[in-house]
């Protein structure tokens, strides 16, 4: 067996160091890495096993997200927050697409919009469920529409050119844009934006 040494900095000379120090050390830094690795994926998993286990859902009459409830003004403020394009449109449409946030789309959905989910455009949708976008909250799907409007409805640059996409593009109700009007009319939605 070969003899290890160590350079003895007082003495100035270099010292034997015995096989079982030798050994010691070595176990000590080996179970020292062994620690060090298992602390470091505990802590790795450990936000995969939060995300996992906190992200739980359940579908209820009642929309919360990130423990707030859904509601029209909250909905107004992320209109605001995200920039959304004729908001006073968008949120004729969303009334009038969730049948005034009753539907069961909206309800098992998140899908106040009834949005598929998009197929040449990128999406916030998880999924589909009836054949509709599934968002994991209702802010995904305010999301994905933003996501809509900047790509689909990027060009247009006054209300008529909007409604006039909509009606090509986006309904199958051929009266779809007059009820729109009619929404937006008879709730005063302009007003609401343009404080």
């Amino acid at each position: 067996m070969k003899k290890i040494f160590v350079f003895d900095k007082e003495s100035l000379t270099f010292q034997n160091i015995k096989t079982q120090s030798y050994i010691k050390v070595g176990t000590y830094l080996v179970g020292a890495f062994a620690i060090l690795f298992i602390l470091g994926w505990l802590s790795g998993t450990n936000n995969y096993i939060v995300q996992k286990f906190t992200h739980k859902t359940e579908v209820t009459d009642t929309l919360i997200i990130h423990g707030e409830r859904f509601s029209e003004d909250a909905l107004i403020i992320l209109f605001k927050e995200c920039n959304v394009k004729y908001p006073h449109i968008v949120l004729a449409q969303a009334k009038l697409e969730s049948g005034n946030f009753k539907s069961k789309i909206f309800k098992q959905n998140n899908n106040m919009f009834g949005m598929r989910k998009a197929r040449q455009r990128i999406t916030s949708a998880q999924s589909e469920k009836n054949t509709y976008a599934f968002y994991r909250d209702w802010v995904d799907c305010v999301y994905d529409y933003c996501m809509y409007q900047s790509s689909v409805l990027c060009n247009v640059t006054n209300e008529d050119e909007y409604f006039a996409k909509l009606s090509a593009r986006y309904a199958e109700d051929s009266t779809y844009v007059s009820k729109l009007k009619d929404i937006i009319k008879k709730e005063k939605l302009k007003s609401i934006f343009e404080e």
